[in-house]
C-alpha cells in the first residue's frame, strides 16, 4: 500500500514548530543557568514527571499493540515500560540508583537505534544511490565525531565521574545522533505525522544526553535539571505523536466504515 504524502506546508509548519521549541529552550537554558533559579526538589519532580510518562506511554503502546496485532506497538510498548520500571527502581535502590538510571538511558537509546535499523532493512523502494552514499557518510562522520570528542576528553573522565560513566554517556549520545542522523533520510516524516514526533523526541533526548554527559555537568555548570526537563520534553513529544496517531488512526477507521456503509445504501 502507497502511502499518501503529507501537506508540503503541514510539514514546513511540523519542522517550524521543532525550531521554535528549540530556540525556546536554548533562551531557557541560558536565562536560567544558576543554581539560584532552581527550586529545591524539582530535580526529583522532573524524574518522577519523566517516569510517569514513559510507563504511560508504554502502557498505552503495549495495550494498542495487542488489541491490534501491531508489533511496531508491542516493540515500543515492551521498551518504554522496561525503562519506566528501571526508573522506578532507581529510585527505590538508592545505592546503585545512578547506575540504574544510566542503564535505563541506554536501553531508551538501543530501543530508537534498533527502531531505526528494523524500519531501514524494511525499506522495499528504491533508493537513489547518491542519497545513499551521503547517508553512510554522515553516519561515518557521527562516529568519527563521537570517538574524536571520546579521546580527546577520555584522560579528564577520571576526575570527574568514572570512566565507565563517560564511555557509556558517549554510546548514548553516538546510539541517539545515529538514530536521529537514520531517521532524517528515511523520510517518513514526509509520510507519518508519528515519525516526525520520533525526531522531535530524539533531538531532546541528544540535548538531555549532553547536559548530563560528566564533563559537562560538574566542571561548567549543575546541569541536571536541565538534562532531566530536556528529557522531560522529549517523551511528552513522544506521547503527543503516539496519541496524535492513535487519534488518526481511529479516524480513517471511521472514514473507511461511513464509505462502506454508503456504498451498500
Amino acid at each position: 500500500m502507497k502511502l499518501k504524502k503529507l501537506d508540503s506546508e503541514h510539514i514546513l509548519l511540523q519542522f517550524l514548530m521543532l525550531l521554535f521549541a528549540l530556540i525556546a529552550f536554548s533562551l531557557f537554558t541560558f536565562f536560567t543557568n544558576s543554581k539560584e533559579f532552581w527550586v529545591d526538589g524539582m530535580e526529583n519532580t522532573f524524574y518522577i514527571l519523566s517516569m510517569a510518562i514513559m510507563l504511560l506511554t508504554g502502557t498505552i503502546l503495549l495495550f494498542r499493540g495487542i488489541t491490534k496485532k501491531e508489533k511496531d506497538s508491542i516493540y515500543w510498548g515492551i521498551g518504554l515500560t522496561l525503562v519506566g520500571i528501571l526508573q522506578i527502581v532507581s529510585l527505590k535502590v538508592t545505592s546503585i540508583g545512578s547506575s540504574i538510571y544510566l542503564g535505563s538511558r541506554i536501553l531508551l537509546s538501543v530501543i530508537f537505534f534498533l527502531h531505526w535499523v528494523l524500519k531501514e532493512k524494511k525499506r522495499v523502494q528504491k533508493v537513489n544511490k547518491k542519497e545513499e552514499v551521503a547517508k553512510r557518510v554522515l553516519l561515518v562522520f557521527v562516529m568519527l565525531l563521537f570517538f574524536s570528542f571520546l579521546f580527546f576528553f577520555s584522560w579528564r573522565s577520571i576526575f570527574v565521574r568514572g570512566f565507565s560513566v563517560f564511555i557509556f554517556s558517549g554510546i548514548v549520545l553516538m546510539l541517539l545522533s545515529m538514530s536521529l542522523v537514520g531517521n532524517m533520510f528515511l523520510k517518513e516524516w514526509k509520510y507519518k505525522d508519528f515519525s516526525f514526533w520520533v525526531i522531535f523526541s530524539l533531538i531532546f533526548l541528544i540535548v538531555s544526553e549532553i547536559f548530563f554527559f560528566p564533563i559537562l555537568n560538574k566542571n561548567l555548570l549543575d546541569l541536571s535539571n536541565l538534562s532531566l526537563l530536556s528529557r522531560l520534553f522529549g517523551q511528552i513529544g513522544f506521547l503527543v505523536g503516539v496519541l496524535n496517531n492513535i487519534y488518526k488512526e481511529r479516524l480513517n477507521e471511521k472514514t473507511s466504515k461511513n464509505k462502506k456503509v454508503s456504498k451498500k445504501i
